[in-house]
This record gives C-alpha cells, sequence and structure tokens, in this order.
C-alpha cells in the first residue's frame, strides 16, 4: 500500500532495482503528473472560484487546468458564452457597455466583455479543472496517489525508460498504466451515469 510520497519514492525504488536511479525519481514523478493532468478527468478535478472584476481581465486560477463554465452573478445569473480571442476583439469595436457576456483566455487571464469598470465591478463565477496537486517533501499525498496509487506507480516508472535501455519491463509498466487509467476513466463514467439516475424527474403538471 502507498500513502504518501515517501512510500512512492521508496515503491519506484524498489521495482527499478537501479540505485543509482534514486535521486532521479522525483523527477520521474513530476514527469508522471504531466501527463496525468493530459489524460486524466475526473469529478475530483472539478472546482469552482470566485472573483470580482473591476477591469476586463482575470486572472486564471494557480490550479486551473480546463475552464468549464464561467457566470456572471447579478440579479440574474448569467453562464457567460466563450468566443476566440480575435472574435472578441472585433466585439469590442461596437462600444458596447453593461454586464459581460462573453469571454475568452488569453496570456492565462480571462478577458471579459463588456468590460466591468472600477464602478462597475462584477462578481465572477469561474468553475473549471483543477490540476492534480503536485506531490512534495511538503504536499505529501493528494486524491489520485490516495485512490489509484497503481496510476502514480507505473506512470513514473515508464519516465526511467531512458536510462533503461530496453528494459524489457518498460512495456510490461506501460500496459499496467493504460489499464489503470483505462479503469479510472470507466469508473468515473459509471459514476456519472449513477449520478444523473439519482437527479429526480421534474415533469411538468398541465
Amino acid at each position: 500500500m502507498i500513502n504518501n510520497y515517501g512510500e512512492l519514492q521508496a515503491a519506484i525504488a524498489s521495482w527499478l532495482k537501479r540505485s543509482e536511479l534514486v535521486n532521479d525519481i522525483p523527477g520521474f514523478i513530476s514527469l508522471a503528473e504531466d501527463r496525468f493532468n493530459r489524460v486524466i478527468r475526473t469529478t475530483e478535478m472539478e472546482t469552482r472560484s470566485q472573483a470580482n472584476a473591476d477591469n476586463e481581465y482575470i486572472g486564471v486560477p494557480a490550479d486551473f487546468l480546463q475552464v468549464r463554465a464561467i457566470r456572471f452573478m447579478g440579479n440574474i445569473n448569467r453562464l457567460l458564452r466563450y468566443y476566440s480571442p480575435a472574435e472578441l476583439t472585433a466585439f469590442k469595436a461596437s462600444g458596447q457597455t453593461g454586464n459581460p457576456t462573453a469571454y475568452t483566455v488569453e496570456d492565462r487571464q480571462f478577458k471579459l466583455f463588456p468590460a466591468p469598470t472600477s464602478s462597475a465591478t462584477a462578481a465572477i463565477e469561474i468553475d473549471y479543472l483543477a490540476k492534480i496537486p503536485a506531490l512534495s517533501d511538503t504536499n505529501t499525498t493528494n486524491w489520485l496517489l490516495t485512490d489509484h496509487s497503481d496510476i502514480y506507480l507505473f506512470g513514473s516508472l515508464v519516465n526511467a525508460e531512458s536510462f533503461l535501455y530496453n528494459d524489457a519491463r518498460i512495456p510490461l509498466w506501460q500496459a499496467r498504466l493504460d489499464q489503470a487509467i483505462s479503469e479510472l476513466t470507466i469508473q468515473e463514467g459509471k459514476a456519472r451515469v449513477g449520478a444523473a439516475a439519482l437527479m429526480p424527474t421534474v415533469r411538468n403538471i398541465v
């Protein structure tokens, strides 16, 4: 059982059986996390933040990975519509004012249109997918390690490939990683279907 960062490093060292690679193990883990953030999408990554905007820009959260929805929170809450940066620039030429109705992502910032002002701030709610919290000596665990330590183990092991020179274990580790991520994806799909099935059906009464 792997419960924390130290135990993960020890497990990787045990599987590698290469003492000269011990100092490289944190790098293998970091590379694995980069890949996880590209391929894994689960409800544990869903989060929400709020900001009061007094100009057209809002910085993305530090752990931001992918936007799900942005809302203007006013008397009537409104989903903002996404446009490309070029489209939003064209809209600005119209001189439209008022509460934000649209956004784009530019230079790791959300750009709102129409732009709020210091005298007419806008409460903005952002639903997004957050990066998997990176493991370190000070952050010794996270939800993925707790629930799916095999993904961390095999994801880290395959990053040792360039040091192992055609080691026959690499394809086996890669297959175990692919299987574990596939099983997580299936599990996530079933969880979402199950949650939807539990939602009450609302019918209009005529």
